[in-house]
């Protein structure tokens, strides 16, 4: 499953801003929990639109390093070298990453995955190299548990801590109507990983849900969304979930949540 990024030629011979990569993010979870043997599993594939994309540009003429809103990229740097180092590229010869966002952090938006994403994208058509998904994605969950947001318009099953994918089925298009539920709280993926311990005495139903899940039509999709945002509530709790059930009933519709940020629609 290698995919090429050889279409944008390198910038070896015209000025900077030369290379350009955006990447989307998303909005919450279909599904997040635990298997019964107490593995983690989490479905994505609910992208947003470009108000909450990320671009990424190469500045070629100065040294390597990544930046976020003019601010060093930590997380973002290390996942670009650890790219680098695997595929035997030249930090010298990379081009310094500035990456401009406007995803807010810690709301369930995929902020801290979107940053590492971008930068290895673009370092990769830098140096015109290959890749493979599963290696992509281990390489951001080897840093942190991290978003898959490589097959907008798919629904992926992923493990965000030993970093396994797997394809489930074409996403159906659904419209959110979402709001930040505790606009003044940012909740940090490393801070409720301890909640996977707690999901563990729902795993049987995660996994039924899962199954149900995988037939990808739009009412399976909203029927489990609601079902694993409305689980969630006994760890992160949304204020106003109960508003956000009314409407959907009202409408023919349901509930996707953010299980570890504070979106909710």
């Amino acid at each position: 499953n290698a995919l090429s990024l050889m279409d944008i030629p390198p910038p070896r011979s015209v000025p900077p801003f030369a290379t350009k990569v955006m990447v989307t993010g998303k909005f919450g979870e279909p599904l997040q929990g635990v298997r019964r043997d107490g593995s983690q599993l989490l479905v994505s594939g609910v992208t947003t639109d470009g108000h909450f994309a990320v671009a990424a540009e190469s500045h070629g003429a100065e040294p390597f390093a990544v930046q976020r809103n003019g601010e060093p990229a930590t997380k973002a740097e290390r996942a670009a070298r650890d790219f680098m180092q695997l595929h035997d590229l030249d930090p010298n010869l990379a081009p310094q990453v500035k990456i401009q966002s406007r995803t807010p952090v810690g709301k369930g938006l995929a902020s801290s995955s979107q940053d590492p994403t971008a930068a290895i994208l673009l370092i990769a058509r830098w140096f015109e190299e290959t890749w493979g998904l599963k290696e992509f994605y281990k390489i951001l969950c080897r840093i942190e548990r991290s978003d898959y947001l490589l097959r907008p318009g798919r629904l992926t099953l992923t493990n965000p801590v030993c970093g396994t994918i797997e394809d489930l089925c074409a996403a159906p298009k659904l419209c959110v109507v979402g709001w930040d539920d505790a606009p003044k709280t940012q909740v940090l993926t490393d801070a409720v990983a301890h909640l996977d311990q707690e999901r563990l005495h729902h795993a049987s139903e995660y996994e039924e849900l899962l199954t149900q899940l995988r037939a990808g039509d739009a009412s399976n999709v909203i029927q489990v969304s609601t079902r694993s945002a409305s689980l969630n509530q006994e760890w992160l709790p949304k204020p106003r979930f109960a508003l956000a059930l009314g409407i959907a009933k009202k409408y023919g519709g349901g509930v996707l949540a953010a299980h570890s940020g504070t979106m909710l629609g």
